[in-house]
């Protein structure tokens, strides 16, 4: 059986402070605009570990409008993390896909730029 997989706050921590100091130690910002600018990355670094490590919020937002349609989804798993694997069937069914499309992408392209 697999586990809760997410709630992993000191990794959320850890990194949002580790790229937060990174940037404004490189950049040290000194006018209203550029901190206005260091506080909208220091939301998406936030915000951006938040998904990763702490709760996938758009995983679960997503979950309760499709709920009814894919009741087999549990979203406190990590498998179903992956929302396309989740939605497409599984993983070979998404992995076929995307083979599909990056193939058809290379002979579109070499046949335009050949």
């Amino acid at each position: 059986m697999e586990s809760y997989a997410y709630g992993m706050w000191p990794f959320v921590v850890i990194n949002a402070g580790i790229f937060i100091f990174f940037v404004f130690s490189y950049l040290k910002p000194k006018k209203r605009r550029e901190w206005r600018s260091m506080g909208a990355f220091s939301a998406f670094a936030v915000a951006l570990f938040t998904e990763m490590y702490g709760f996938p919020l758009t995983i679960y937002i997503l979950i309760s409008t499709l709920g009814s349609k894919y009741p087999v989804i549990d979203p406190f798993t990590h498998v179903n993390g992956h929302l396309w694997v989740a939605l497409a069937g599984g993983f070979y069914v998404c992995l076929g896909i995307s083979n599909v499309a990056q193939l058809g992408s290379y002979h579109w392209w070499a046949g335009n730029n050949g």
